[in-house]
């Protein structure tokens, strides 16, 4: 695993646990809830809309929320399940769901060009006015949210058993994929900057269903159907490195050796996969049962 081993050589077996134990427990576990909450948020809103129950369900905040996180769990487990059930499988999904990311992102920039075309520039030429707020935890979010969008690029390195003529084909991904999403995205956040305005674009909901919701008209639901499909194929992603993750660091004998146990038929890294669903579980169903005890319809406790 080509980032654990060099962490393992260089710093010792000390570290190499810490970093282990830390992506296991928390890091994985925690990216998976992310990407399965957005899954469940950009899900959720297009079903509401067709049923023409939207605005009732969000007045009932209890219930909205209750049914997104719903929806994330079953997005969870169905990963899990997908990953559990054939590597070969999920590989295929992952490319599939690839694509729809990138029909996803061709949409936006050209709705973002058509309106620079036509002389429509939003508040784009305000979009860097820093004078509203400077501080440095505004600046080191900000970062934060970008190095989040980034994430993706290290999780090749954790395949490289599974890569054919990885010396060439890692560094060949990397070198592609990195200038690739730096260039789609940047072009995205114009796009953005070109029909919403800033408070916009800070607000709760999704800034891609305003995006749909102000250019599309009667097809504003496939921006959201596509974005929940990239969304599903980023928690397959990470999902399918989080398995090879526990896989290898209990075969070097940092974690528990039933997180190294490999299916007898399908031969993938159950246990290890289970471990990290099991785990978001751990963090969602406690937080359902006690918002659903103490916390009443207008999102206040009782």
């Amino acid at each position: 695993m080509a980032a654990f081993a060099p962490l393992h050589q260089f710093w010792g077996e000390i570290p190499a646990f810490l970093f282990a134990f830390m992506t296991v427990t928390l890091l994985k576990p925690s990216a998976l809830a992310i990407l399965s909450l957005s899954f469940g948020e950009y899900t959720i809103l297009p079903i509401l809309n067709g049923l023409g129950t939207c605005e009732n369900w969000k007045k009932n905040s209890k219930d909205y929320e209750f049914g997104h996180k719903l929806l994330a769990i079953v997005c969870a487990l169905f990963v899990a399940t997908i990953n559990i059930y054939s590597a070969k499988l999920s590989a295929r999904v992952q490319i599939v769901f690839t694509v729809a990311k990138l029909i996803a992102c061709a949409l936006v920039i050209g709705i973002g060009l058509y309106n620079l075309s036509i002389g429509e520039f939003g508040s784009l030429p305000n979009s860097f006015d820093m004078s509203e707020n400077t501080s440095y935890s505004s600046v080191a979010l900000a970062f934060y949210s970008g190095l989040w969008s980034y994430d993706g690029w290290n999780n090749l390195n954790y395949l490289t058993e599974e890569l054919i003529d990885p010396n060439r084909n890692l560094p060949l991904a990397i070198f592609i994929g990195i200038p690739l999403v730096t260039i789609l995205y940047t072009f995205m956040n114009i796009s953005y900057f070109t029909v919403l305005s800033k408070v916009e674009l800070m607000t709760k909901e999704p800034v891609g269903i305003r995006l749909g919701d102000r250019m599309l008209g009667t097809l504003s639901f496939i921006i959201p159907v596509l974005v929940a499909l990239s969304v599903y194929g980023t928690a397959n992603g990470s999902q399918y490195t989080a398995g090879r993750i526990s896989y290898v660091a209990a075969r070097d004998g940092h974690l528990v050796d039933v997180l190294s146990y490999v299916h007898i038929k399908r031969l993938t890294p159950s246990v290890a996969i289970l471990l990290n669903v099991v785990s978001l579980l751990g963090f969602s169903i406690p937080y359902l049962w006690f918002r659903s005890l103490y916390f009443d319809t207008s999102n206040q406790m009782l």
